[in-house]
């Protein structure tokens, strides 16, 4: 069992601590009095490019003479160097403990001017510009000192850089030039490429890959070596020749056949000889274990390559990415062994072996919470989950999970006392394989598709309210057809809707709202969802990345369609049924900057369209605005819809009303490191809901030609503590402009940060765990 610590505990202890670091780093601003006598901090180097206009790839090369320039000056927050300052405080006869503490977790070792080689400097800077072409540049330094202080410059003059005029293999007569004369066709390495070692790398691992497709085992990229040639040219151009080493070895220039596969599906390190071996032949291949922990007829899809075929690494790759997909095994390696002994025959041998070593089958988790929100709600929850990863011994997953919580609206006013309780029971069963009148071959695709069965149950009680029952039925497939790409498609999902005990305050506030009404009937949601995922966030290394979710939401189609032929009453089994389509779209863009630095972006665009006789989305499927992962700057739920605005954003009847059917938002985020696992980011968001309908009881709620003056705008900055598998964020934010008019205007005339009841309704917290785009 793990039980969480009380989060106004934990924030409030590190608030305490952030205060007294805070104090420390401010007077870090004095580190300069510590300075010996005979020496100058060094505060970091400036890079100057000079280079024609014409001259492509100068921010790119300044990038990367930034990167190696050395040594790199002392940290600073906001110009503040507070790890010098630890340094120097613990250095102090009779330092504290505690300033030893938090010079050995942040202090470092001052830089000064003395440890500055601007020699050795340029002459790196110099291997970096021949390395990416730009030969016989002029390179100089200059130190700039001030009083205590000293600082680089280097001024880099780039010329004309040498440019690809010919690529030549100079082959042989064997079996694998033949293979490296047609690779050439597809090479990056083009006329007019500028002279580049990085490139040179990347055409070797290119030509090694496609080696390794057609066999070749032993081959290895450092067999090949590039030479080129400027001699011809007056111009600055060169040729450049492709040739093998005389150290490669007879064996890497032959390809390998497959002769055996094996497949160990309860591998350990520990031999086990005490029981009988299980010894199964599925298409060729081999399965043994010595008890049955994983059906081989089960398996036998997930692997794409059997005796008698050449090596194939992307085939190697793509089954070693499939069994790891299955989840049911902790380990997966594939290892190849020699079986020839003649080294100069024209085809060699290997025998593969596939071992498998199992994860832990079942587990049970039980988790306490406490949880805190935006909108004043907090109170404890429950969860407990039961897992078994391996249900028929064929990668079935069976996932069993409860959450069971207590919600109470801290707040004053009419929003006292409003409290909620909800248990959810969520169950699904997942098989890796496809479950379908159809069939594909297994042989081909990034992944095998998922068929996954959920039925989940939710109970919410919202107390002088209502009692809201939901059973949720849903079948469909998921599937990765590369590393980019991810598909989801639930052609049936069944959502049956029960809302009773209904109190005489939440009836009134139904009479007064018609459309709101009709959200909250109890009826079936019957339908299908999709959606179609595209993300590069893996690609660590790309300066541009994006990231895009189209998601799409039908329901009551085909059963209206039918009805409204027979002319029948759009009602299932008594109850009526929604009808609508709706469709989403995010898109992100990831710009790095400079080192951690990255600029992110964020588009979100969503409709729902209700028609028949539904006006209005179900509750469960309308869209909200604001809160920690929408617009900051408002409290969950508490943007629009349109112009609205609640006669009393404190209580509980805008809750029900600000929702709506159209989603426009927009964000901007530069993200920034401070310090270790510790980052910072200054934040933009922007955006609305509107109704598609018009609704009496919602005045400027509906969508319409001005909705560019209802935008709702907000800014702020937030600290993460980025521990890779856990994010947990604090963002601070105020509303630069509201979506409806206060004293004629949309804009926010008072910045009183001084005052505590401004602060109270414009300074808005959001605690929360994961980045929130």
């Amino acid at each position: 069992m793990k039980k969480n610590r009380n989060i106004e505990s934990i924030i409030t202890k590190a608030l305490w601590l952030n205060g007294l670091i805070l104090l420390m780093l401010l007077g870090s601003c004095n580190v300069i009095k510590y300075i010996p006598a005979d020496e100058k901090l060094y505060t970091g180097a400036e890079v100057d490019v000079v280079a024609d206009k014409s001259i492509k790839g100068k921010n790119q090369l300044q990038y990367e003479i930034e990167d190696v320039v050395e040594p790199s000056p002392n940290k600073t927050i906001f110009g503040i160097r507070y790890g010098l300052y630890f340094h120097y405080k613990s250095q102090k006869e009779g330092a504290g403990k505690i300033i030893k503490g938090l010079n050995k977790r942040f202090g470092e070792e001052p830089v000064y001017l003395s440890d500055v080689n601007t020699k050795r400097t340029e002459q790196i800077i110099n291997n970096r510009c021949e390395n990416t072409g730009f030969f016989y540049s002029e390179i100089s330094s200059a130190i700039i000192e001030k009083d205590r202080t000293a600082s680089t410059k280097y001024v880099v003059k780039v010329s004309q850089p040498y440019l690809l005029e010919t690529y030549v293999y100079q082959r042989d007569s064997t079996a694998i030039d033949s293979f490296i004369e047609a690779s050439l066709k597809d090479t990056e390495l083009t006329k007019g490429t500028r002279f580049s070692t990085e490139k040179f790398k990347a055409e070797r691992q290119r030509i090694d890959d496609i080696l390794k497709n057609k066999g070749y085992y032993q081959f290895n990229s450092e067999y090949l070596i590039f030479t080129s040639d400027t001699n011809q040219y007056d111009e600055r151009k060169y040729d450049l020749y492709l040739s093998f080493k005389k150290v490669a070895p007879q064996e890497a220039l032959r390809p390998y056949r497959i002769t055996d596969v094996d497949v160990y599906p309860n591998y350990t390190l520990q031999a086990n000889d005490s029981t009988k071996v299980i010894d199964t032949t599925i298409d060729k291949v081999d399965f043994i274990q010595n008890k049955l922990v994983f059906k081989p007829k089960r398996l036998r899809p997930f692997i794409t390559f059997e005796p008698g075929y050449l090596y194939n690494k992307q085939r190697n790759d793509i089954t070693s990415r499939r069994l790891s997909s299955i989840g049911t095994f902790q380990l997966v390696s594939i290892r190849y062994e020699r079986t020839d002994t003649n080294d100069f025959a024209d085809l060699g041998e290997l025998k593969a072996r596939i071992l498998l070593t199992p994860a832990k089958k079942q587990s049970v988790r039980l988790e306490v919470q406490t949880v805190t929100k935006s909108n004043s709600f907090a109170g404890p929850g429950l969860i407990g989950s039961y897992q078994n990863k391996n249900l028929f011994k064929g990668g079935e997953r069976l996932d069993i999970s409860g959450n069971i919580s207590y919600e109470t609206q801290i707040a004053g006013g009419s929003a006292q006392n409003l409290s909620s309780f909800e248990f959810k029971l969520l169950n699904s069963i997942s098989f890796p394989r496809l479950i379908a009148p159809f069939k594909i071959n297994p042989q081909r695709g990034y992944l095998i598709p998922n068929t996954k069965y959920s039925l989940n149950y939710t109970l919410q009680q919202r107390a002088r309210y209502y009692n809201l029952n939901s059973i949720l039925f849903s079948y469909g497939y998921n599937y990765k057809s590369n590393r980019f790409t991810y598909w989801e498609v639930n052609p049936i999902s069944i959502n049956y809707t029960i809302v009773n005990k209904q109190t005489a305050a939440f009836r009134e506030i139904l009479d007064g709202n018609p459309f709101l009404a009709r959200s909250f009937e109890d009826q079936f949601i019957v339908g299908g969802t999709g959606s179609f995922q595209y993300s590069e966030l893996g690609e660590k290394g790309k300066k541009n990345r994006f990231y895009f979710n189209l998601g799409l939401d039908l329901a009551g189609n085909i059963l209206g369609a039918g009805q409204d032929l027979a002319k029948a009453d759009n009602q299932l089994l008594g109850l009526a049924y929604a009808r609508y389509i709706k469709a989403d779209i995010d898109l992100r863009h990831y710009l790095k900057l400079w080192r951690e630095s990255q600029l992110v972006s964020r588009v979100f665009a969503g409709a729902g369209f209700p028609y028949g006789d539904s006006q209005s989305l179900p509750f469960v499927k309308q869209y909200f605005s604001g809160g920690p992962n929408s617009i900051r700057a408002f409290r969950v739920r508490s943007v629009g819809p349109g112009s609205y605005n609640p006669p009393d954003t404190s209580g509980s009847l805008s809750f029900f009303d600000q929702s709506g059917d159209i989603k426009l938002e927009a964000n901007v985020e530069f993200r920034h490191p401070l310090y270790s696992l510790l980052k910072g980011a200054a934040f933009v968001d922007a955006g609305n809901i509107w109704l598609w309908n018009e609704n009496p009881a919602i005045p400027g709620g509906k969508f319409s030609g001005s909705w560019k003056q209802e935008i709702g705008l907000g800014v702020g900055y937030g600290i993460r503590l980025d521990i890779q598998f856990l994010i947990i964020r604090l963002d601070a934010s105020i509303p630069l402009r509201f979506p409806y008019e206060v004293g004629g205007t949309h804009w926010q005339q008072d910045y009183a940060f001084g005052q505590k009841d401004w602060r109270k309704d414009n300074l808005i917290w959001n605690f929360a765990i994961g980045y929130p785009f």
